[in-house]
């Protein structure tokens, strides 16, 4: 029992310790948002914003070590293929080829990733949606 006691306490020790190493990560500011309707903008807000736009919204356990590494790891990777938030960026053709993939990825259930969905159904994106 001793020895069980023991390591508990090392383990929650590590774990809290673990709490001050933290992975880089900023929202940079909204050049300029995708200029589509509000309505297809409302979709991108429930299903894509968090990993594709500088609007990033963590819940509590996206900040817990080690978790948010693998968050901030999934947000620079989304923000490095689509990132609605810097639209101005890309030429007409560029953004017309995203939102084609973009739609493309959500209609083969490929976005949003199903780790993400487990803890955020309401991201969910259904027919209605497309």
């Amino acid at each position: 029992m001793k020895k069980f006691t023991s390591t508990l306490i090392l383990l929650i020790v590590l774990f809290a310790l673990a709490q001050l190493i933290r992975p880089s990560f900023k929202d940079p500011s909204v050049t300029l948002d995708a200029l589509v309707p509000d309505s297809v903008k409302a979709v991108f807000k429930k299903g894509c914003y968090d990993c594709h736009s500088n609007e990033t919204d963590l819940k509590w356990f996206a900040k817990i070590t080690p978790a948010n590494f693998l968050v901030a790891s999934h947000v620079r990777d989304g923000r490095k293929a689509l990132n609605f938030s810097n639209w101005d960026s890309l030429d007409a053709g560029a953004q017309k080829g995203k939102l084609f993939w973009a739609v493309h990825d959500i209609r083969n259930k490929e976005m949003p990733l199903k780790s993400y969905l487990m803890l955020h159904g309401a991201a969910s994106l259904d027919a209605h949606d497309l």
